[in-house]
């Protein structure tokens, strides 16, 4: 009997043989009931049907995945050894040392951590068969591969090779190839661990597949749209920078730590702008204390970033109205950047803030030239219109707005209301050149002529 169960152990995952083992049991089972117990056949039947329904759907829940938990971020473990001594191995010193590192988090873990039974994991061989297991529990990333011993040249070595998969919501075609080319470049594929050192090769391994794939997770957030997820998910990798470094080049050199940097740095940007953007919606001002405190973080992984300098120019100015430090700030982006647009809408303010409109003038037609959003004329509109609301004695200001709407807007009505506005509420003998124009292109308006090239 001993022998029958070993034999039929290891396959009791498989239907093929679980189920004919539940028939039989029920055959048993109701031969029995019809023995022991006075009662209508159909008593038993009815019986023995339950057990049997019973008994398939506890294996059915059994053989399945475990399903992760809700609001986190599920992943998936299905690496077999080639031996039950390299089971044992890799539970102990590589996929313990991944649920440690990402489960251990600062903070609440964002992340579960599920080691696939190996009747399980040895099913994952491919992507199809990866992504069908990833839909069934729920999990965000999943790696499968084995781990198999070798020799060469007299010496013992493990060789660990893995795949990796990371969901997503649809994406461009475009990003799935990026996607695809930096998952190549964060996780290894193929390790040779030197047997006489494997723990040391293993732990090394391990913390490098941890920070990868927690990488990759933040960019599949990313290419998601998920700003504030992937943010946080690259900003507890760039606290551990130096070890991430350090683990790279214990193994030979690792494209990792460049890429969480300029990752971080691009993402540190975008959710800057989007605090930014809730400023300009709400006037909250600690939108943009936010704004700057990521830049800040992100300026140190990257030293040219005009952004910083333009989002510091905004607070000198709007907490402040510290002109000169603005400007400073502006200047210092224009070094890095001296074709960005908005740093020459930003000059040409604090000119005309300061009333110099001739030199705003020259500031306002570099930016025009290189100027081809849509966006970025209402934006600047915006911020004139809120300065001018905060100090309504800047009505030279009014001659801004009117010149952005008629030579880059080209909002007519607009232009014809700003001008007008600006020759009515500036005195007749201050900005004399500014109120020459102004009724120059109201004239022009007047008889219809609207081209501003003229």
């Amino acid at each position: 009997m001993d022998a029958i169960f070993q034999l039929i152990a290891p396959h009791l995952h498989r239907r093929v043989v679980a189920y004919p083992l539940v028939l039989v049991a029920g055959v048993v089972l109701y031969v029995f009931l019809s023995l022991n117990f006075v009662a209508p056949p159909w008593i038993g039947a009815i019986g023995t049907t339950i057990a049997v329904a019973l008994a398939i759907g506890a294996f059915e829940v059994w053989i399945a995945p475990q399903r992760i938990s809700r609001n986190k971020i599920g992943v998936l473990v299905a690496v077999v050894g080639e031996t039950s001594q390299g089971d044992i191995k890799l539970r102990s010193d590589f996929t313990s040392q991944i649920r440690s590192i990402l489960v251990n988090s600062p903070g609440e873990s964002l992340f579960e951590v599920i080691v696939l039974p190996r009747f399980l994991a040895v099913q994952v061989t491919d992507r199809e068969c990866a992504t069908r297991v990833m839909n069934r529990s729920r999990a965000h990333f999943l790696v499968f591969g084995d781990l198999r011993e070798r020799k060469e040249k007299g010496r013992s070595y493990h060789v660990l090779r893995l795949q990796s998969l990371v969901r997503h919501h649809p994406i461009e075609k475009e990003k799935q190839n990026l996607l695809s080319r930096e998952m190549s470049s964060a996780l290894p594929q193929k390790v040779q661990i030197d047997s006489d050192n494997d723990l040391v090769g293993f732990e090394l391994t391990s913390q490098q597949f941890a920070a990868g794939a927690k990488f990759v997770i933040a960019t599949a957030a990313v290419l998601s749209k998920d700003w504030r997820l992937g943010l946080q998910l690259l900003g507890e990798l760039v606290e551990i920078l130096p070890v991430i470094k350090k683990q790279g080049k214990a193994l030979g050199g690792s494209r990792l730590p460049r890429l969480i940097e300029r990752r971080f740095v691009a993402v540190s940007s975008v959710v800057a702008e989007q605090s930014y953007l809730r400023w300009r919606g709400t006037r909250d001002p600690e939108s943009l204390h936010i704004a700057l405190r990521i830049l800040e973080v992100a300026a140190h992984y990257e030293r040219k970033l005009p952004q910083l300098h333009t989002q510091r120019a905004i607070n000198a100015f709007v907490f402040d109205r510290d002109c000169r430090k603005a400007r400073d700030e502006l200047g210092a982006a224009m070094r890095i950047d001296s074709r960005e647009p908005s740093i020459h809408y930003g000059l040409a303010f604090l000119d005309a803030y300061e009333g110099r409109l001739d030199e705003a003038w020259k500031k306002y037609q570099r930016a025009f030239e290189l100027d081809r959003s849509q966006g970025l004329p209402v934006e600047v509109e915006e911020f004139i219109a809120w300065a001018l609301e905060e100090d309504p004695n800047q009505t030279q200001l009014l001659y801004c707005l009117g010149v952005l709407n008629y030579l880059r807007k080209r909002d007519m009505q607009a232009a014809r209301s700003d001008f007008n506005e600006f020759l009515v509420r500036t005195p007749e003998d201050k900005f004399l050149v500014a109120r020459q124009y102004a009724t120059r292109i109201l004239k022009r308006l007047g008889s219809n002529e609207v081209d501003p090239s003229s």
